[in-house]
């Protein structure tokens, strides 16, 4: 419930409004919250299934208020230590940034069709970095732009936007972050120390030339280290439509990830 107010508090924010100033204020900010509340919701919801039908326990998902620019940290589901094998490892892993791939495209999607071109092109603000995804998307679903104008995303889009960014985070490889966990048994142990490097690499390069906050995701990489806990049949092979499925993520990784995902003009 709280996360629900501090995210509806900052769509309000983002729909240029104060949200201490009166409840319609306030509630301006619904559309916003309730979309990527959702989003959240589901993508928890996925690694829930997952869970279930793999007969591993687990806690009901709890979202994380924030005084962030979206009003949250997310969402997490706990659960205790247990064996894990292959398939069920790689299920939990993928099935969260699956299930909130869908809706963050609806949302983005009918985002585009409500958002507006600025017709101020001088205005200050945030502005937010675009995937190749997003790009091709907002071409043909956003307004037509003049050679001076640019897209001022709706509370909905921005949204969209959001789940999109989150769902590239989570894959990226590296400590228990979703990625981690399916990638790690997709090419194995040995692979995942060399890539973990790669992380590293990547995330530096990203820091000095496009957003310096990759530099935390720096950090964070670097104090997770490569090792990942282990699964209880290494050899067992995953099978045709799982393998396919880490290479469509992995594509999907390229088409959404946004090296500079926010600048200031």
């Amino acid at each position: 419930m709280l996360t629900l107010v501090t995210t509806t508090a900052a769509g309000s924010i983002l729909s240029g409004n104060n949200p201490l100033s009166s409840l319609n204020d306030f509630f301006s900010g619904l559309p916003f919250s309730l979309t990527l509340m959702g989003i959240l919701t589901l993508h928890e919801i996925g690694h829930l299934l997952a869970a279930r039908w793999h007969g591993l326990p687990f806690s009901p998902p709890y979202f994380i208020p924030a005084p962030t620019l979206i009003g949250t940290f997310g969402a997490i589901i706990r659960m205790p230590p247990v064996s894990h094998t292959r398939k069920s490892l790689f299920d939990i892993g993928i099935s969260g940034p699956l299930a909130g791939l869908f809706p963050s495209l609806i949302a983005l999607g009918w985002g585009l069709h409500l958002s507006r071109p600025d017709f101020q092109p001088d205005s200050s603000g945030i502005g937010l970095g675009e995937s190749i995804l997003f790009h091709y998307v907002s071409t043909f679903l956003g307004p037509s732009l003049g050679s001076h104008q640019s897209l001022v995303l709706s509370p909905i889009g921005f949204a969209g936007w959001t789940g999109l960014f989150v769902t590239a985070l989570n894959l990226i490889p590296v400590g228990q972050l979703d990625g981690s966990h399916f990638l790690f048994v997709f090419w194995k142990q040995h692979i995942h120390r060399f890539i973990w490097i790669v992380i590293l690499a990547t995330l530096a390069w990203m820091g000095f030339f496009y957003w310096e906050g990759w530099w935390v995701w720096f950090l964070f990489a670097l104090l997770m280290g490569p090792k990942h806990f282990p699964v209880s049949d290494p050899d067992e092979p995953l099978g045709k439509p799982r393998v396919f499925l880490a290479i469509f993520m992995i594509f999907l990784e390229i088409l959404i990830f946004v090296p500079s995902p926010f600048t200031n003009h």
